[in-house]
């Protein structure tokens, strides 16, 4: 399946089912814009789409839960995230 990707901004401009279309092939991050800073959602080996936390005093991810998809969830826009200053949102690309 050919899936295009689009270029990260700082603007949230991805509905959820645009993200599920791209999340299972691309392996990528995903931040929602209501996500607490530090927050993104990816799939794990298995193909399950899993929410993962960053914290400011560590430099590797340390909470991960299974996604539960609220109407907040769905109703959110989103934008793809590469780096973990930018899913701190310390930096804006």
């Amino acid at each position: 399946m050919n899936i295009q990707v689009k270029a990260t901004s700082d603007k949230y401009t991805l509905n959820f089912h645009e993200v599920l279309n791209e999340i299972f092939f691309t392996n990528g991050w995903y931040q929602g814009e209501n996500f607490k800073d530090g927050v993104f959602i990816m799939v794990d080996q298995i193909g399950l789409i899993h929410v993962y936390e960053f914290r400011e005093d560590t430099f590797g991810v340390i909470d991960c839960n299974t996604l539960s998809i609220s109407a907040e969830t769905v109703n959110q826009k989103y934008k793809r995230v590469y780096t973990q200053p930018e899913i701190m949102r310390k930096c804006r690309w």
